[in-house]
């Protein structure tokens, strides 16, 4: 049961490194055409319309394997040990 969803965040982290490398060439393109073409404008709107798409593909991986930050519930916060717990604070819920 755990392998279905594990294999769809998955599936999402590799569709957003695919579109990160399509901005990657749409920037390139676009700053390439300048000179050569001077007719494709419009890469800062992409670019910035596609950063909070994929970042929400890379946010369900980044869960499930423990990586996103978590929120505290409270003020009360420690610091942790990063070399045991991986993480930099560590949440104390009364």
């Amino acid at each position: 049961m755990h392998r279905a969803p594990e294999r769809l965040c998955t599936w999402l982290n590799h569709l957003a490194a695919g579109w990160l490398m399509l901005i990657a060439v749409v920037i390139f393109v676009e700053v390439a055409g300048r000179g050569v073409f001077d007719a494709f404008f419009g890469g800062d709107e992409i670019v910035a319309n596609s950063v909070p798409a994929i970042v929400f593909l890379q946010v369900p991986l980044a869960i499930l394997t423990g990586r996103w930050p978590s929120i505290p519930s409270s003020t009360t916060c420690s610091t942790g040990n990063t070399a045991r717990t991986g993480r930099v604070f560590r949440v104390q819920v009364p």
